[in-house]
């Protein structure tokens, strides 16, 4: 399996850390900042995995006509579409996993638009949560989600978080997000990346006739828990903890997964055709209603910045 990886921030550090698992996985990385550097403490995971090659930008890259069963976009939003557009130009790629939020706002979501009738082409975005297990097993074949609540501290990052949790909802209910409201967003604060936006507050969201409900305090003590109630249960998914209640009572541990453990075994789910993350398309339309719900309270806030998320 040959993979193109495009990002070697936090979230690209930790496909790679899947990635070289793997020792007959040959891995192209395209990262401009300490590059070298990055690519030692990859490599220094799997010494068997020798096939671990670097490049500085992406044209470098592209210019070797190297074909790839898959490319992971995991860079910020902004520049995100544009390596998009540059791979599938090259033609050197049918599979995409893009790292959410996949725009920085409803302009620049629009270009991708241009994609969606390319059936050559599978490109899905990284909401994992309906990949995992637990998830798939939480419901009983009679059990239906009333509502639901997020709440999380201060960086948990509402703005870039948000869409997690709307595709979780519509995955275990299979409604679709239809309105939302933003009105109790309190304060504008400024994102750990540069030139984006992240906000305080309750975010209002309608998934069908299910209310979701995300709300990050003003608080730096760590807090990230989702409350889902149904017609039979009420169940609490600690995330810091990695432990859920199911109506008060402990019923499973280690839930959540890590990046690093699943980044290998979703690429050859879509290459494989067999891929439960969801497509650009569905990605699409939930980034359309979260950035219409933001973006009017964003300039309500008298924000100076342009509404940027990442």
């Amino acid at each position: 399996m040959k993979i193109l990886l495009i990002g070697l921030g936090r979230h690209g550090m930790r496909h790679a850390e899947s990635l070289i698992k793997s020792d007959s996985t040959i891995i192209h990385i395209v990262e401009p900042i300490n590059l070298k550097e990055k690519l030692e403490k990859i490599q220094n995971q799997n010494l068997k995995n020798e096939n671990v090659y670097g490049y500085p930008d992406l044209r470098g890259f592209l210019e070797k006509h190297i074909h790839a069963d898959l490319i992971i976009i995991a860079t910020d939003s902004k520049v995100r579409f544009e390596l998009l557009h540059l791979c599938i130009n090259a033609g050197i790629s049918q599979n995409f996993i893009l790292e959410k939020l996949i725009a920085a706002n409803l302009q620049s979501l629009e270009q991708y638009k241009n994609y969606l009738f390319q059936k050559d082409l599978k490109i899905y975005v990284n909401c994992p949560q309906r990949t995992y297990p637990f998830y798939s097993q939480l419901l009983n074949n009679n059990e239906e989600i009333i509502a639901a609540k997020y709440y999380g501290f201060k960086h948990i990052g509402l703005g870039t978080n948000l869409l997690h949790y709307v595709d979780l909802i519509e995955y275990l209910t299979g409604q679709t997000i239809n309105s939302g409201s933003g009105e109790k967003l309190h304060t504008w604060i400024e994102s750990k990346r540069a030139g984006f936006s992240e906000y305080l507050g309750e975010v209002q969201v309608k998934i069908g006739d299910v209310e979701l409900k995300f709300t990050a305090y003003d608080e730096d003590r760590p807090l990230a828990s989702l409350y889902i109630e149904t017609n039979l249960h009420k169940y609490h998914l600690d995330e810091i903890a990695n432990v859920a209640y199911r109506d008060n009572v402990l019923f499973a541990e280690n839930f959540m997964l890590n990046q690093s453990d699943i980044t290998l075994s979703l690429c050859k789910e879509v290459i494989n055709g067999k891929s439960k993350l969801p497509e650009l398309s569905q990605s699409i339309r939930q980034h359309e209603k979260i950035f219409c719900i933001l973006q009017e309270r964003h300039y309500q806030l008298s924000c100076d910045l342009e509404f940027a998320v990442s």
